[in-house]
């Protein structure tokens, strides 16, 4: 190559036309948001390749220990058994992303191979509850002393992915009988 011009475009769909037209020949990984990319790619024109590659961040959940509810070890194991995390990647991401097992993506240098790889146990999940003292209630919902087990989901209002993952993740922990309510904050 003779010459690279980097080229500034913020707003996507400029972005995404003039890579139609000719006029830019390539759109950097951050440049379309994974929605974006994966509707480009399904469009299928072939004089594009779409790679979709690993990357330095990860979606995560945060967990708010002082939750009474959330501060016992057996209930926040059991919510992590009851999550389907290559079915919810298939789901909503198309298979196209890989299920982190920690902080760092397999190809980083600080990645840690050792973690364990966890996958849905919704067996182990129920029973992790029954111990924690969560019993099965009428309504299909967990109960201990007379109190649902009940948590809220806080995610990005507006940010299509991240609904549809608390959607997915609500759906999860319901059927091992934990009531999850989704609250949508703005990102700021």
């Amino acid at each position: 190559l003779d010459e690279i011009v980097w080229r500034i475009i913020p707003e996507t769909t400029t972005l995404e036309a003039n890579l139609l037209a000719g006029t830019i020949d390539a759109i950097s990984v951050v440049g379309l948001t994974f929605d974006q990319a994966r509707a480009f790619a399904a469009r299928n024109d072939p004089r594009f390749e779409v790679v979709f590659t690993p990357a330095l961040h990860w979606e995560h959940l945060d967990l708010n220990l002082e939750n009474p509810r959330l501060a016992d070890r057996r209930v926040r194991e059991a919510l992590l058994c009851a999550i389907d995390r290559q079915g919810l990647v298939d789901a909503v991401f198309g298979g196209k992303l890989e299920v982190a097992h920690g902080t760092r993506p397999v190809g980083s240098p600080y990645h840690n191979a050792a973690l364990p790889v966890r996958v849905q146990d919704l067996a182990r999940a129920a029973a992790l509850l029954d111990e924690a003292g969560w019993q099965l209630g009428p309504q299909g919902v967990r109960v201990k002393e007379g109190k649902p087990l009940h948590l809220e989901l806080a995610t990005t209002a507006g940010d299509k992915l991240r609904e549809q993952v608390a959607q997915v993740l609500v759906s999860q922990w319901r059927a091992v009988g934990v009531d999850v309510a989704i609250d949508l904050q703005p990102a700021k």
